[in-house]
């Protein structure tokens, strides 16, 4: 397999990356945790293909650890002034949307202090937006004596959400993953230092939402995938919290069994899927040689994986992918301020 590096642009603080869909074709769209000052640029567009027609979407504030794509017409909701060392009391989700002319509008929505990681949800042609808080307030940098919660609430935009709680008592939120779990079409699994939880929606308006716990240790990330084909999810965990384990568990009659670990350093960005139609795992470090790793399913009895460090030196925070069906390509926004494109060809 043959990998091509190329840097597309330069953002202090990336953090927050999405490929998404527009009219105008595949964009990618990278954001700032940053606390941005007058003049300085805090989200930006670009093609993914080459990173050609560079958009500003916005300037300041920053603060963004969460990007999400409601359509095609490049309209999303995302996270604002959840800054670097905690700083979110005034953090809120904002709705940003592409103008005919060219330009964006960026509004504020609704203020959610330490609201760290959020999904949209469509239960019934419904939306809702899901999304878990890292605490309720801090005194400090280091004060984590008061709990998080889960929250979810129908999005009527412009009309405010209706928040209400669907869990609370989880310390340290860090990862969320949105998306089909075994049977089931749509779920939103959380986690912290109380473990992970899976939030199920509702299916009848009104009605309840279901919180399973899957983990009970402390997790800083979460993602799930059929490793081994038999039609039942695994779960993929960075542990602790900023951790320094890759761990792989896999379902059996009296819970989850690990079944796969790798070290890792302050482990942040993950991505889990099949490139090339192989199971795989992308996994991108902030500490030691702040490297981006490839581990390729080898066996799954014993469970064993090859591992490819893609590259190093560079600090991945967040990551996302597409696959065109030729290239498969990787793109990463980390703590160098680059917002890099790896390509990886069979």
């Amino acid at each position: 397999m043959k990998t091509t590096k190329k840097v597309l642009h330069e953002l202090p603080f990336a953090y927050s990356i999405l490929v998404y869909e527009s009219k105008r074709g595949k964009r990618v769209i990278a954001a700032t945790q940053g606390r941005m000052e007058p003049g300085q640029t805090g989200c930006i567009s670009f093609n993914a293909l080459d990173g050609s027609a560079l958009e500003t979407v916005w300037s300041t504030p920053g603060g963004t650890m969460t990007i999400v794509s409601i359509n095609e017409s490049e309209e999303f909701f995302v996270t604002h002034e959840f800054y670097r060392g905690f700083e979110a009391r005034k953090a809120k989700v904002v709705h940003v949307k592409r103008n005919d002319d060219g330009t964006y509008t960026c509004n504020n929505y609704i203020d959610i202090p330490f609201l760290h990681r959020f999904c949209v949800m469509t239960v019934e042609d419904e939306k809702w937006i899901v999304g878990a808080t890292l605490c309720d307030d801090k005194d400090n940098r280091d004060d984590w004596s008061k709990a998080g919660r889960i929250y979810a609430g129908r999005l009527e935009y412009p009309k405010p959400c209706d928040f209400k709680e669907i869990k609370g008592g989880i310390f340290k939120n860090h990862g969320l993953y949105h998306g089909p779990h075994n049977q089931k079409p749509q779920v939103a699994i959380f986690s912290g230092i109380e473990g992970a939880f899976e939030v199920i929606p509702t299916v009848k308006k009104n009605g309840d939402w279901k919180v399973e716990q899957l983990l009970q240790f402390e997790i800083s990330e979460i993602r799930v995938f059929d490793f081994d084909g038999d039609g039942v999810d695994e779960l993929v965990t960075i542990e602790c919290f900023h951790g320094d384990r890759l761990n792989i568990y896999k379902k059996t009659d009296t819970g989850y069994e690990k079944v796969y670990s790798y070290p890792v350093a302050f482990g942040h960005a993950i991505w889990c899927g099949k490139i090339f139609g192989r199971p795989s795992i992308l996994i991108g470090y902030n500490q030691a040689n702040v490297a981006l790793y490839l581990l390729t399913l080898k066996k799954v009895s014993p469970f064993s994986m090859e591992v490819t460090m893609l590259d190093e030196l560079e600090g991945y925070q967040n990551l996302d992918v597409w696959d065109d069906g030729k290239y498969f390509r990787i793109y990463t926004a980390g703590a160098s301020g680059k917002i890099i494109m790896y390509t990886l060809e069979e």
